[in-house]
């Protein structure tokens, strides 16, 4: 018979990243510390609201089926084992219907009504961009999701350029983008 005994590291690894969270979240509470702000799925509550509704299953991150949204690692004190999107690393096709909310059964995700989600906005880094020394290339250019219309990144005269305010930040020109480091940064939501 199996012994159900736990050994002392089955134990931190079980139940220490739980308590580190809640003593974390106390915490800041109680010194009135804002939240790290997070890019989280679409339909994201508020940052407070979705640490208390996220029961970590997962079930959004395995609804991607382009792998872009992960989980925040154990070390993380407040918030470890939540989604989060990383856009410039692993771009979100914004698919309709946004099956990463819909899976969510916890309300930490709410049905998206609009068809955009706003993660952040790209911008232009004219210094790495290859057709501003010289070669064409255009490899970012028509990939801005549906419904934008006119897209964000638009190629004039064969150079691109990127509205601000009408980019959401899907990463996709970035993840396009042949060169490195990439002639596009992302620059998140405040």
């Amino acid at each position: 018979m199996a012994s159900r005994d736990l050994s002392r590291r089955d134990l931190f690894r079980r139940f220490v990243p739980e308590t580190v969270e809640h003593v974390g979240r106390d915490v800041r509470e109680e010194l009135g510390v804002p939240l790290v702000p997070r890019r989280r799925p679409p339909g994201a509550v508020g940052e407070r609201a979705f640490l208390e509704k996220c029961t970590r299953c997962r079930r959004c991150v395995e609804a991607c089926e382009h792998g872009a949204i992960h989980t925040l690692a154990d070390w993380v004190a407040v918030g470890a084992g939540t989604p989060v999107m990383v856009p410039e690393s692993r771009p979100c096709h914004t698919c309709d219907g946004f099956p990463c909310a819909q899976a969510c059964d916890d309300g930490a995700l709410l049905e998206v009504v609009d068809p955009v989600w706003k993660l952040g906005s790209a911008r232009l880094v004219a210094a790495h961009c290859l057709v501003f020394q010289g070669p064409e290339c255009g490899a970012c250019a028509g990939l801005c999701p549906p419904p934008l219309d006119p897209p964000p990144l638009a190629l004039t005269l064969g150079r691109p350029s990127i509205d601000p305010d009408s980019c959401v930040g899907c990463g996709l020109c970035i993840d396009a983008c042949p060169v490195t480091p990439a002639a596009i940064e992302m620059i998140a939501l405040d």
